[in-house]
């Protein structure tokens, strides 16, 4: 039974004495070698016994005799050095396959089969799965390159490694997706060691010379490791209510709303979908001259309308396409399709207007932003005064590279309207800086005519943008009073509802009809 017991642990691959991968210490290596040499030992020893019998016999001559025992000798140690050259060929082999199986091949640390395969020895222990990711982190590849997108992985490791203790695990799943499993008792003692590792790897940014990083984690806490992957997809989904936001840098899975997500995530599947079907459509919101009542243009407004009818809001979808990326995809629609309304207005003999189109935050931070819209205008042979560009006041934030944007877009000809002014992030320092055509008052700031102080507010800051030289366009004008304060200010023209509502093309055509001075 002892022996029976030895040769188990020796031949078993489970027990990894012969067939180990290696990746272990020291002393286990030795023993694992020696283990190996006496196996092709004993292996020799038995092939050589019928010529032991011989050389002991006195049937041969002593030379003979003598050469058989060379033979004996010689067998021997062919067969222990065979044994020993086949068993490390295997381990070697062996070892291919674990790094293959288990090791991330950017860190050189485990993946997630490798994290898998740990925390399911652990069922019972209670802990926290953390997903991490790097918002925007697609925009240092493009605007670094690849390589310096994988030094800053490789940092970001590393802290990680760092920030883990005795008993917790991590792993690079893939691109800039990393998971975590932590121990700490409660949230207490958690949320202090993630805000610490957030930081770190938001410092990243000033050691590597990159854009800001801005890390995410999702939270799920469990007991329960069975469903590995639903834990971990709980953890992504935790983080979603912050995507996009740069607020904050971690949310608990139990924070969700759960319709809410049910909700977004059709969107996101049926998003293709939709744009090849021509769900998204185009409203017109007229921008009216103030003095006379005619048409000065008009701002295109994307509207989503289901198959069955539903109609859904900017501000249903445009928060989660900023999230996931789609709104890159949809400005380019937007953009397109005005230019082909435009192209189309043209050959009917119609005399044009701009219509200006929305760019996202998202769509400033690729590189080629300015060369993509100018190739798009110019495969529509329109003049880019007829297509003039929106960009919101928040999306000057934490760009610095705005004011080179603004200047890339006035070379190739567009005209720049500053969105949303005074919506919250107004520095009117900056407009010294960021040289917009024309500047949008938001509806907060129209919302102080018939107060005081508010109308004083609103004068000082026309006055200051019509000494730039700047425009000004007044949104979300509703009455008669504010019209004609408005009008006192010399504002250049006025989009709201006191004119007109968004209107979808045929209706924005006849409106035109009616508001041309002609």
């Amino acid at each position: 039974e002892v022996a029976k017991g030895v040769l188990h642990g020796v031949f078993n691959p489970d027990t990894k004495l012969l067939f180990g991968t290696g990746d272990t210490d020291v002393p286990y290596l030795l023993l694992q070698t020696v283990a190996i040499a006496v196996l092709g030992t004993l292996f020799g020893a038995i092939l050589a016994i019928p010529f032991a019998f011989l050389a002991a016999s006195n049937i041969m001559p002593k030379p003979i005799s003598y050469l058989f025992r060379l033979l004996i000798l010689l067998i021997i140690v062919i067969a222990g050095g065979g044994t020993f050259a086949f068993v490390h060929s295997i381990r070697i082999q062996r070892r291919q396959l674990y790094r293959l199986a288990y090791v991330d091949p950017l860190t050189n640390g485990d993946n997630f089969a490798c994290f898998k395969e740990k925390l399911s020895h652990c069922n019972g222990d209670s802990g926290f799965y953390v997903a991490l990711d790097l918002q925007d982190f697609k925009l240092i590849n493009n605007t670094c390159g690849v390589a310096k997108g994988d030094e800053t992985l490789l940092e970001v490791w590393k802290i990680l490694q760092t920030g883990t203790h005795l008993g917790e695990f991590s792993a690079h799943i893939n691109a800039d997706r990393f998971i975590l499993f932590l121990r700490d008792n409660d949230r207490c003692t958690l949320e202090p060691r993630l805000e610490c590792l957030c930081q770190d790897i938001s410092n990243l940014s000033t050691k590597l010379n990159i854009p800001k990083l801005f890390p995410l984690c999702g939270i799920y806490e469990t007991a329960d490791h069975k469903e590995i992957e639903q834990n971990y997809g709980k953890a992504v989904q935790a983080m979603y209510p912050i995507k996009g936001k740069r607020t904050r840098h971690y949310a608990f899975y139990d924070e969700l709303d759960i319709k809410q997500l049910s909700e977004d995530r059709l969107m996101e599947d049926v998003f293709e979908d939709a744009l090849k079907n021509g769900e998204f459509q185009l409203w017109y919101q007229p921008k009216v001259d103030p003095v006379t009542g005619n048409i000065l243009g008009a701002e295109a407004l994307i509207r989503w309308k289901r198959p069955d009818g539903t109609m859904l809001s900017p501000g249903k979808f445009i928060p989660l396409f900023e999230k996931n990326g789609n709104i890159t995809t949809l400005d380019e629609y937007v953009f397109r399709t005005v230019c082909a309304q435009q192209q189309r207005w043209l050959q009917a003999g119609a005399k044009l207007y701009p219509i200006s189109v929305n760019i996202s935050r998202v769509s400033l931070y690729y590189s080629n932003v300015v060369d993509k819209y100018r190739e798009l205008l110019n495969s529509f042979q329109l003049d880019p005064k007829y297509v003039p560009l929106e960009i919101t006041e928040s999306a000057t934030i934490n760009n610095s590279d705005i004011s080179s944007l603004i200047e890339q877009f006035h070379k190739a000809g567009f005209t720049l309207l500053l969105d949303d002014f005074g919506s919250g992030y107004s520095s009117l320092s900056s407009l010294n800086v960021m040289h917009f055509d024309t500047i949008k008052l938001d509806k907060s700031l129209i919302d102080y005519i018939g107060d005081r102080n508010g109308e004083k507010l609103l004068l000082h800051i026309t006055q200051l943008l019509q000494s730039f030289g700047m425009t000004i366009t007044a949104e979300g004008v509703e009455t008669s009073d504010q019209v004609e304060f408005l009008k006192n200010l010399h504002c250049d023209d006025i989009q709201g509802y006191y004119f007109s509502k968004p209107l979808p093309v045929n209706e924005f055509e006849d409106f035109v009809r009616k508001h041309t001075g002609l």
